[in-house]
């Protein structure tokens, strides 16, 4: 069930259980006046391509050099998306001995969004008021007001205050908010893997709240276990993450030459298919470094090539959007929906029995299959896949059979994980 979906059957349920929240609607509009941390590719990348009803995205936990974070506003009740839109947002931020004020100004990004995930769903059962918080209409608006942690950042706590002009020229003072800013040193001190599991969990969060201090752990981990090192969706997650963070690429560079050497093979090969001058890094490699660097090759993700590495390459691409966060790797893997035919075509030879021989037929339906399942199961677990998926359905571009395809998600047959009935 898509996010609509979800909360159109929240609400089904809720008024059948609870019919005294039927007052929860009516609330007047209240300003939230805890300044929200919103990371700058939330607001860059992710919302222009979103419907205007999103899921909340995971603010900032900590601000690593070279990050940028967009400061936002939240109201709920009737008609606070008319009262955010018409007000104006000004900020003082204050870090390491300077303030930057932010003039009044309109504002630049606007969402309705929802707390509906699986866990606020459950525990919504629980107590009257976690339904009445599911019920309520939420918004955010996100000023043009940011900042950056320069790339030689030490450590420090900033802080940012604001206020909120109404149109009917009405004052909100914001509440002082106060974040850490961490040098790659710091922060990684601050966190640890206690193991490949725990790695795992982290590199499908990443794109949530990047915390690029971490790489380096973690490519080490990767880079000393051989299954791991093998493994093409792993190194296309870092390859995609260390792209779009040139100060995370540029401190391990400085730090390669002490690494062991299955970290600088590794390394190497991840900081030169992510854009990187690695010549000066191998070129102190033994020439059987060299030719087994050369006889690498990381498959191109986004060729829909029907082949027998189809699988793996859908792999590729949610290792990309998990790195990044970005449409793309999920538009590319849903547009191989299109080829609903082919498993038709398969599902009726396997029924009859045949014997059937590798073709670009069966790539498709393999394609086609591993498609909609991984896209189901992560748009149930992930909340900005889910919040695509209903953008790739609205959206004009996405051709009609993949539109089909999406509304079916957790309908059709097809797409059953292994071991389900």
């Amino acid at each position: 069930m898509g996010l609509a979906g979800r909360w159109f059957t929240r609400v089904a349920c809720i008024a059948c259980f609870l019919p005294c929240l039927a007052r929860a609607g009516a609330d007047s509009p209240q300003v939230d006046r805890k300044i929200v941390m919103l990371p700058e590719h939330v607001v860059r990348e992710q919302w222009p391509v979103l419907r205007n009803f999103v899921h909340v995205p995971a603010e900032f936990k900590q601000l690593e050099p070279g990050q940028c974070v967009r400061f936002a506003v939240t109201a709920s009740g009737i008609g606070s998306d008319k009262l955010l839109r018409e007000a104006k947002l000004s900020f003082e931020f204050s870090f390491s001995g300077k303030t930057q004020t932010f003039a009044p100004e309109p504002v630049q990004a606007f969402k309705e969004t929802t707390l509906i995930t699986h866990d606020t769903l459950m525990k919504s059962f629980e107590s009257v008021e976690a339904a009445k918080s599911l019920l309520l209409a939420r918004y955010m608006a996100v000023s043009g007001a940011g900042w950056c942690a320069p790339a030689e950042a030490q450590d420090g706590t900033a802080s940012v205050k604001g206020t909120l002009l109404t149109a009917d020229g009405k004052t909100v003072t914001l509440e002082r908010r106060s974040i850490e800013v961490m040098t790659f040193e710091t922060a990684r001190k601050h966190h640890a893997f206690k193991g490949l599991e725990a790695l795992g969990e982290w590199t499908v969060h990443y794109h949530s709240a990047p915390d690029p201090a971490q790489l380096l752990p973690a490519i080490r981990m990767v880079a000393r276990d051989q299954k791991l090192r093998d493994s093409t969706n792993t190194m296309a997650f870092f390859v995609a993450a260390l792209k779009t963070d040139k100060p995370a690429a540029e401190e391990f560079m400085g730090k390669f030459r002490d690494e062991e050497r299955w970290v600088q093979l590794y390394s190497a090969a991840v900081l030169n298919w992510a854009g990187y001058p690695t010549q000066s890094l191998i070129s102190g490699f033994s020439e059987q470094d060299k030719s087994l660097l050369q006889s690498v090759h990381l498959p191109d993700a986004y060729d829909m090539t029907p082949g027998s590495d189809i699988g793996a390459r859908q792999d590729m691409l949610w290792g990309m959007f998990f790195a990044t966060g970005r449409i793309e790797p999920v538009r590319a893997i849903a547009s191989e929906l299109a080829w609903g035919d082919d498993y038709i075509k398969y599902k009726k030879a396997v029924d009859a029995g045949e014997h059937l021989e590798w073709s670009d037929s069966l790539g498709r339906a393999a394609g086609y299959g591993a498609a909609g399942w991984s896209i189901g199961s992560l748009s149930q677990q992930d909340t900005l896949v889910d919040d695509y998926v209903e953008a790739l359905k609205a959206a004009p571009d996405t051709p009609v059979a993949v539109k089909k395809e999406l509304e079916n998600l957790y309908k059709n047959p097809a797409f059953r994980g292994p071991g389900s009935n």
